[in-house]
């Protein structure tokens, strides 16, 4: 659909909607294709009125999920799945300027910076 959607054969405002299940899914390769479609509608938009738009409605599917997956492993250990998709929406979360996220990033540089023994 978000082929098709790209092609201009189909209404870009479709695939958005069937994505909204994606708040409660926890599945790898369904956020990894649905990011890797997404980069192109924000790609193509970032100049645009709608942009704003887009960006707060990526982020209302996306907290959900980072707010599961948080930013340290499972006390019980995370399989590699979870763990690669853990990156995956912590990278997109802050690059959709999450603030939560940015915070918390930025907080992690800072603190590895500041400690120049351990960062050589």
């Amino acid at each position: 659909m978000f082929s098709l959607s790209q092609a201009l054969q189909f209404d870009p405002i479709k695939p958005l909607e069937l994505i909204k299940y994606l708040r409660n899914d926890l599945q790898l390769l369904t956020w990894d294709t649905a990011i890797n479609r997404l980069q192109f509608y924000l790609n193509m938009l970032e100049t645009t009125e709608i942009y704003g738009d887009l960006n707060k409605y990526l982020l209302d599917l996306v907290e959900p999920i980072y707010k599961k997956l948080g930013w340290i492993e499972s006390s019980t250990g995370d399989d590699w799945l979870q763990s690669k998709l853990r990156t995956r929406m912590l990278s997109f979360a802050c690059a959709l300027g999450l603030e939560d996220c940015v915070e918390k990033s930025q907080a992690q540089f800072r603190a590895w910076m500041n400690n120049p023994t351990e960062n050589k």
